[in-house]
């Protein structure tokens, strides 16, 4: 479950890192679905600020409601070790923590504080096109946009 939810984190912050124009604007898409028995939910905003995003915001939330109780630690020390070892650079920081029946894991990336190491260590790459583009292809992939 954990190597999908990566492989599927790491997807969006690709398709999120399109490039936009203009001012700046923030491009917010949500989807949940289940994954290996596991129900969840993602919300993400890029900030575009001309023609690149700045900034990515990510929460998700995991339904752990069908774990027992002695598990749900060990799924929350699981999941936290996974995502700072993962996104813990320089420029963003990560947050795991349980609120009731759901793990939540926030990460907030300042793509302009991190250094190209780290955005090619995440997949997190700058390419040419606009936000309109990266809101079509979030939406293909099936998230919601606004």
């Amino acid at each position: 479950m954990k190597k999908s939810l990566l492989f599927l984190s790491a997807i969006v912050l690709t398709v999120l890192l399109v490039t936009g124009c203009g001012s700046k604007k923030v491009l917010s898409c949500s989807i949940s679905g289940t994954q290996s028995g596991v129900k969840y939910s993602q919300d993400m905003d890029a900030t575009f600020n001309g023609n690149k995003v700045t900034k990515i915001y990510m929460k998700m939330a995991f339904d752990i409601s069908e774990f027992p109780e002695s598990y749900k630690s060990t799924l929350e020390s699981s999941m936290k070790t996974t995502y700072e070892n993962m996104y813990k650079k320089e420029g963003s920081t990560v947050k795991v923590e349980t609120k009731g029946n759901d793990i939540l894991v926030y990460i907030d990336m300042d793509l302009d504080k991190m250094s190209e190491a780290d955005k090619a260590a995440l997949n997190v790459v700058d390419t040419k096109g606009t936000y309109s583009a990266t809101k079509l292809d979030m939406e293909k992939s099936g998230y919601t946009c606004k």
